[in-house]
């Protein structure tokens, strides 16, 4: 297989890989980690600067290492993946308001569109 360039995608393998090393770095399951990538096809970050990570050769990974960082923050303030994704989708703020004023309805308040990439990325039985 042709090593990844900055180019070329990362196979999902190689992202699988990639992720089932790291995620537990920051106590985060794989499996939801590659459901966002099957979703997304990227991490988005916000809070992790390449000077916060270790170098590591590949663009890709970089980028996938950033978004990790990130969704560990999320996940320390936030209670589960439900709060923790929809705080990556609409904003940590929007989600942390909900659950202070709204309790366990929290997710009422949430836009239709985290709503549903919540039920998509943790499937339905799991939301």
């Amino acid at each position: 297989m042709p090593e990844t360039t900055e180019s070329t995608a990362p196979s999902r393998e190689d992202v699988a890989a990639f992720i089932a090393t790291n995620a537990p770095l920051y106590k985060l399951d794989p499996e939801v980690l590659m459901s966002i990538w099957d979703h997304d096809g990227e991490f988005r970050s916000s809070t992790a600067t390449s000077d916060d990570l270790p170098r590591i050769g590949e663009p890709w990974k970089l980028k996938i290492l950033a978004g990790i960082k990130y969704l560990g923050a999320l996940h320390e303030r936030f209670d589960g993946y439900p709060q923790t994704l929809a705080a990556y989708q609409c904003g940590a703020g929007q989600v942390g308001y909900a659950v202070r004023t709204h309790g366990e309805k929290w997710k009422e308040r949430l836009p239709a569109r985290v709503k549903s990439y919540l039920c998509v990325v943790l499937g339905k039985t799991v939301y």
